[in-house]
């Protein structure tokens, strides 16, 4: 990526679950460092979050449901009077057709560079980790069953909307590039930083964690709340649901993808595979070929999918309600 030349804008759209609170939190921890060195402006707001925590992501504005186009031109130009390159990251503008409002960036007031980039995993540890992410308690989604999920062409949508983008915007530079996994050897946050042409030495090292989704277990039990209706506590989140499921003792406790039989796992391997090589050749990657690239699971003999046993659903109403 040449940041030499003019402005840019460069937005870091994930994909979920590719390290990228990982990368966010180093940018924004030497965010300072970057503006100085490289005149890399991330701009960002404190927003507590529910847990108490700071979410580093700054590119929220960018989704369908907030963009105002006088709104985001005034924003930018507020940020390219500080520094010639402005920084966004927001990995919920990959999901569904949430990137379609990229189309609608003017840059007709302000002349500016648009880059996106994109790293991109195996399609069945995506939509297992989207099921999972979207049935954390304090999401508030109302999420269906993972067939039911399945059945939506969750990930063909989050394609479809990145090739219209593609196809809209000849004079955007597109950066899809497959996920360097932590399992695997790989580390994201060095890759991104590398492809900003950016060196922050020992305070850049890798700081992604493995891909923690919730347990099948934990998802199940929200989804008979959904289901049923049931009441719960509005302490539970994704890090006390675990104590509840801990009480029970039916159900799954791995993680999604590893209750998925291999043939399912192959299938959306496989059907997604063509899709994405082709988002990687528009970037120029053809090394990479996601028709040879399945979980870690996958291959591996493991005890098929547990659910929890109907004996159990009074306990669990129970322990919602009240919470630990």
């Amino acid at each position: 990526m040449n940041l030499g030349k003019g402005r840019n804008l460069i937005i870091h759209i994930g994909s979920p679950k590719t390290g990228t609170k990982g990368v966010q939190e180093c940018i924004l921890e030497n965010s300072i460092y970057l503006m100085k060195n490289f005149e890399i402006y991330y701009p960002f707001e404190h927003v507590l979050q529910s847990d108490r925590s700071y979410r580093p992501a700054n590119g929220s504005f960018l989704l369908p449901e907030h963009f105002s186009r006088p709104y985001v031109n005034n924003y930018l130009f507020n940020c390219f009077s500080k520094s010639k390159n402005i920084l966004l990251s927001e990995e919920v503008l990959f999901v569904d057709y949430n990137s379609s409002s990229l189309c609608f960036l003017n840059n007709n007031k302000i002349d500016y560079n648009i880059s996106v980039v994109c790293y991109l995993r195996d399609a069945a540890s995506y939509i297992c980790s989207l099921w999972a992410e979207f049935n954390k308690f304090e999401n508030g989604m109302d999420v269906g069953s993972f067939d039911e999920f399945m059945r939506g062409n969750v990930l063909f949508r989050s394609i479809g909307a990145l090739l219209r983008l593609v196809d809209r915007n000849p004079d955007f530079n597109f950066y899809f590039r497959p996920y360097p996994g932590i399992r695997d050897g790989g580390d994201v946050v060095k890759d991104f930083l590398t492809l900003l042409n950016v060196e922050i030495g020992g305070d850049g090292k890798n700081r992604e964690r493995a891909n923690l989704s919730l347990s099948r277990k934990v998802a199940d039990i929200r989804q008979l709340q959904l289901r049923n209706n049931w009441q719960y506590s509005p302490s539970l989140n994704s890090l006390t649901l675990p104590a509840i499921a801990a009480e029970i003792e039916s159900g799954d406790d791995r993680s999604v993808i590893e209750t998925l039989p291999d043939e399912m796992i192959e299938k959306l391997c496989l059907e997604h595979a063509p899709y994405l090589n082709h988002l990687l050749k528009i970037s120029g990657i053809d090394y990479f070929d996601f028709s040879n690239v399945f979980p870690s699971c996958y291959g591996k003999e493991r005890p098929p999918y547990r659910e929890i046993d109907v004996s159990e659903y009074g306990k669990i109403q129970k322990l919602l309600k009240e919470g630990l």
